[in-house]
Formats: C-alpha cells, sequence, structure tokens
C-alpha cells in the first residue's frame, strides 16, 4: 500500500469521526424533543393501553 493510500484513507477517517458525532448529537436531541416516550409509544401500538401498563413499562425500561 503506497504512502499516498495511508494518507487517504486516514484523512478518511478523520473526517468521518465528526459526522458520526453529529449524527449521534442529531438522534440524541430529536429523541428528547420528541412528545412522549417509548412507553406512550408501545403503549398506543397495543391499542391504548392502560395507565399501569404504561407504568410498569416505564419502570422495566427505566424511564420512571
Amino acid at each position: 500500500m503506497s504512502s499516498l493510500s495511508l494518507g487517504f484513507v486516514s484523512v478518511r477517517l478523520l473526517q468521518v469521526v465528526p459526522s458520526v458525532l453529529g449524527i449521534a448529537v442529531l438522534n440524541f436531541a430529536l429523541l428528547h424533543l420528541a412528545p412522549g416516550d417509548a412507553a406512550e409509544i408501545i403503549g398506543a401500538q397495543s391499542g391504548g393501553a392502560s395507565k399501569e401498563f404504561v407504568d410498569e413499562l416505564r419502570r422495566s425500561f427505566g424511564i420512571a
């Protein structure tokens, strides 16, 4: 492998780091800005779950 190839690969790897961090931050922000939580979404998918079921889901997910 020539030094040109190693240089190209190392530059590309260094360019990937900010992209991955940016995507992770954007994902985190969008999830926290969205209304509701995972327990409410799962409860709604099951056809309108009871409050007790949603509370149990929150406890099992470690949300509450």
